[in-house]
């Protein structure tokens, strides 16, 4: 199966996670997992890039729309969701999403904005070009 077909399948298979939890229906795989706390996150261990790469993540993008966001390549968008990945020591989309989604949800705006070099929790929903963010993201501010 190619990486393209896995990625949407794995982002079809959260939103089937995120209807059914929200419609009341249990999956044997989550009536199964005990609840837990949200885990807190160093926001600030991912580049300002990270973040956009993040936020697209967890609003189930593509690469492809991760790229065009960023104004890279689309391997270059895959090298920052690997470097994601590599951080959190997960093997793949849906490992991010099972490790932040839920700490993404809990954090505090303006701690998030501090984590992530000035980019607003909300940016991936609110965008609009010109984008008064890009000079965040645009050029690296040497952070790793």
């Amino acid at each position: 199966m190619n990486t393209e077909l896995m990625e949407k399948l794995i982002r079809i298979e959260a939103k089937l996670d995120v209807l059914l939890s929200q419609s009341g229906v249990k999956t044997p795989d989550v009536a199964a997992e005990p609840v837990t706390q949200v885990v807190q996150i160093d926001w600030y261990r991912f580049t300002t890039k990270q973040h956009v790469a993040l936020q697209g993540v967890l609003h189930y993008a593509t690469n492809a729309e991760i790229a065009s966001r960023l104004n890279v390549t689309e391997n270059t968008a895959k090298v920052h969701v690997r470097s994601i990945c590599k951080k959190l020591r997960v093997k793949n989309r849906k490992a991010i999403l099972r490790e932040l989604q839920d700490a993404y949800r809990a954090v505090d705006d303006d701690a998030y904005m501090r984590g992530s070099g000035g980019l607003p929790k909300d940016w991936w929903e609110t965008y609009s070009a010109p984008d008064p963010f890009e000079e965040l993201y645009a050029q690296e501010r040497g952070r790793n």
